[in-house]
């Protein structure tokens, strides 16, 4: 959680969707008031959710996942002894409230980074994974790539 509880209400009204077995009523408003989507895309998933069962038992997990969050409260501070180099991906077409999360964290990380991936959104890892291998391979030569050695040294 970066300044207040992920989804607000949202998160009561989409828990009750859930609870009445309106999978699609709650994975549209997951989608509009926790992830930050507009437009007609939540209403779409929404409709066809209900028909793919991994995405009707996702639903319930996902909003599980968010109360957990809210519960933790506010807790960047907890992640700036990680000193190790960490590396974060948004994509161009991320939502903004992911972003301003994604951005908070590797701001508080000594050594984050944050990569923009073109022409994606959430889900770069399923829509264009070999770009992300890309970024995820560059990344390793440079934190992985050996000391230089000085001249002269003989070690």
């Amino acid at each position: 959680m970066v300044d207040q509880p992920v989804g607000g209400d949202g998160l009561i009204i989409a828990r009750a969707a859930d609870a009445a077995g309106r999978a699609g009523k709650a994975l549209s408003i997951f989608l509009r008031k926790m992830v930050g989507m507009s437009g007609l895309t939540p209403t779409l998933v929404g409709l066809v959710a209900p028909f793919v069962p991994a995405v009707r038992k996702y639903i319930t997990r996902q909003l599980d996942d968010t109360e957990a969050i809210n519960r933790l409260g506010r807790r960047l501070g907890a992640y700036a002894p990680i000193t190790i180099p960490v590396l974060l991906f948004s994509g161009d077409r991320t939502p903004k409230s992911l972003v301003a999360r994604t951005e908070a964290l590797a701001n508080m990380l000594p050594n984050g980074r944050r990569r923009v991936l073109r022409k994606q959104g959430h889900a770069a890892n399923l829509r264009d994974p070999r770009q992300l291998a890309r970024e995820i391979g560059g990344f390793a030569e440079t934190v992985l790539r050996p000391p230089a050695r000085s001249p002269g040294s003989t070690s």
